[in-house]
């Protein structure tokens, strides 16, 4: 499944909450986005401009996540998010791999006509694309990305700090994103080694829980380097409208976790192939992370003025039939499925209880022209 966001190309097919009469949507033109990236609702008295997290998770599938379906993950942190919000169970990513589905997010464009349709890693943005985050930038927001970009490396007009974001902390290259004890990660344009990884080659390393201290090492997990990244830009904006951008990488392969990671004890005994394992783990993980970004998202005094939003950039890389179904009832996977799970969480001002679902519909339902011109 893949999210576009609420200022992006939005188009659920399917949700728990009845879609608005149309006229009860105001018509966006063109020039809406042009001066402004706000959602302008009718009923509205100002604009409403809420803080934005996106988190798209990588080859997650329809069926990995209990609210969609699964028996095997427990994913309690993410039912909450959803429950007190709204799902959608009939969305489709902008593409069935990595780099052209998050092209697709980052331009509004259709994957015919976006600028990075090849998924090998080495297609950039052009300079003249113009992308969500610098929608976002234009409109006065912090904008951060923390995770995998895959849309330009160093050097190339594609990269982020390029591409409307202030910070970008991760993987640039999704190639280099398939490891999860990589030598170095980026920071806005900068190599920042990670000496605990030396020696540690992911091609040669089977599935598996990693220890640890290994060899004179103390590993370091590129993924929780990233999540703490994420909370810290959303401490250190929290006094001003901002835009995070979380493609964080799990349940990618490769199959890779720390062995002393909490959500290893669940799956670490059961009777499934190791890839399983440590995907399930992952995803418990994944969960567990967002919970921990919905906490402090509380601590700050942030919830009535800020939307997540969750998604995957395109169907399960494998479908692990008999033990995660992560296919669910669908055909395909990974390069051949789009089909995947969405759901966000938004509490506004001004509204209590249950309506935080209708209040988040309005978010996003008016989103229906991006990007602002058209091709």
């Amino acid at each position: 499944m893949r999210l576009i966001l609420a200022l992006a190309l939005l188009l659920p097919l399917g949700c728990q909450t009845p879609e608005p009469a149309p006229n009860e949507l105001l018509q966006l033109t063109p020039s809406t986005f042009e001066h402004s990236a706000t959602v302008a609702i009718a009923e509205a008295p100002k604009p409403l401009k809420p803080n934005i997290i996106l988190i798209m998770v990588d080859d997650l599938g329809f069926g990995d996540l209990e609210d969609f379906g699964s028996r095997a993950i427990q994913t309690p942190h993410l039912n909450a998010l959803w429950e007190n919000g709204m799902a959608f169970y009939q969305f489709y990513a902008g593409n069935t791999v990595c780099a052209p589905s998050r092209s697709v997010l980052m331009t509004g464009q259709h994957a015919g006509h976006t600028s990075v349709r090849l998924n090998s890693g080495g297609v950039p943005l052009r300079d003249e694309d113009f992308t969500l985050a610098e929608l976002m930038k234009k409109a006065g927001y912090a904008t951060g990305g923390f995770g995998k970009w895959g849309l330009g490396d160093l050097g190339t007009e594609g990269a982020p700090e390029q591409q409307g974001f202030d910070e970008f902390f991760g993987y640039y290259h999704q190639i280099h994103a398939h490891d999860f004890y990589p030598p170095y990660l980026i920071d806005t344009g900068r190599k920042v080694p990670l000496p605990g990884n030396a020696g540690f080659d992911y091609r040669r390393r089977p599935a598996g829980f990693i220890p640890a201290e290994e060899n004179g090492h103390h590993r370091q997990y590129a993924h929780y380097a990233i999540v703490e990244r994420t909370l810290n830009f959303i401490r250190q904006n929290k006094d001003r409208r901002f835009f995070c951008y979380a493609p964080w990488t799990p349940p990618h392969f490769s199959y890779h976790l720390p062995a002393d990671d909490p959500a290893v004890a669940l799956y670490q005994d059961r009777d499934w192939p190791m890839e399983a394992k440590v995907t399930a783990a992952m995803i418990t993980m994944l969960d567990r992370q967002v919970g921990e970004l919905v906490a402090l998202i509380r601590k700050l005094k942030l919830e009535k003025d800020t939307l997540i939003l969750f998604t995957s950039d395109n169907g399960p890389a494998r479908r692990f039939e008999g033990t995660l179904d992560s296919a669910e009832r669908y055909r395909g996977q990974k390069i051949r499925s789009m089909r995947a799970a969405f759901a966000c969480r938004s509490s506004p001002a001004g509204r209590a209880s249950s309506p935080r679902i209708l209040r988040a519909a309005k978010f996003i339902m008016p989103a229906i022209s991006w990007p602002p011109f058209h091709n």
